[in-house]
């Protein structure tokens, strides 16, 4: 993995997991870089705490026990379990945690300052909302130094995304009749120039904008 609160640590935009702060999970062996066989339990005895093991075990699932709370899906990980709490109004490792929830009229808003604008090629957004309004917008995010543009919104019961990247620009409609007074997910997610949105369990929609 790496260690994502050092100041110093700087890597390309282009190297996604990074972006998203997904370490890699798993087993590593047989390295060889031009031709030379790298040590890597040596490697990992000189630099690891002990967290990283010089062997590789496989267990058994652990969705069996259900960890999962709230209403909460569990998916198998690489000896661990991980709990999609998305569908739910809690978080966590466990969606044990409730999550803070705020209500607008229709006249204000709240804002969130990122204080300094970071470059990315990926992202995920994820958010839940429930109204009996039939339009509203939702979120927008904006650059300060560009022309860059996010904004969800709520236009006849369905949410519409609105991209913008530099000069060019793409839309796309996601469900329908979301004003029924029910907790509704918005996910959207980047990789690259893809863009993707979907609301609640239903089939994605993607476009490509070049910018």
């Amino acid at each position: 993995g790496l260690d994502y609160m050092d100041p110093n640590l700087s890597l390309p935009t282009s190297i996604w997991s990074a972006s998203l702060k997904l370490g890699y999970v798993g087993c590593l062996k047989d390295l060889v870089i031009n031709g030379a066989d790298i040590d890597v339990v040596a490697y990992t005895h000189e630099q690891n705490s002990g967290s990283i093991r010089s062997s590789c075990h496989t267990m058994l699932g652990r969705c069996h026990d259900r960890p999962c709370l709230h209403g909460g899906s569990c998916m198998e990980g690489w000896n661990r379990y991980i709990c999609d709490c998305s569908q739910t109004s809690f978080f966590g490792s466990t969606c044990s945690r409730g999550t803070s929830t705020v209500e607008f009229t229709g006249d204000n808003f709240i804002t969130v300052d990122r204080k300094e604008e970071k470059h990315t090629e990926v992202q995920d957004t994820t958010l839940r909302f429930r109204t009996t309004m039939i339009s509203g917008l939702l979120f927008l995010a904006k650059s300060q130094l560009t022309l860059d543009t996010l904004e969800l919104s709520l236009v006849g019961g369905q949410v519409k995304i609105y991209i913008r990247l530099g000069h060019y620009e793409k839309e796309m409609t996601v469900g329908q009749s979301l004003n029924d007074d029910l907790w509704h997910t918005i996910t959207f997610k980047r990789r690259g120039n893809i863009f993707e949105g979907f609301v609640d369990d239903e089939e994605p929609k993607k476009v490509t904008v070049h910018g």
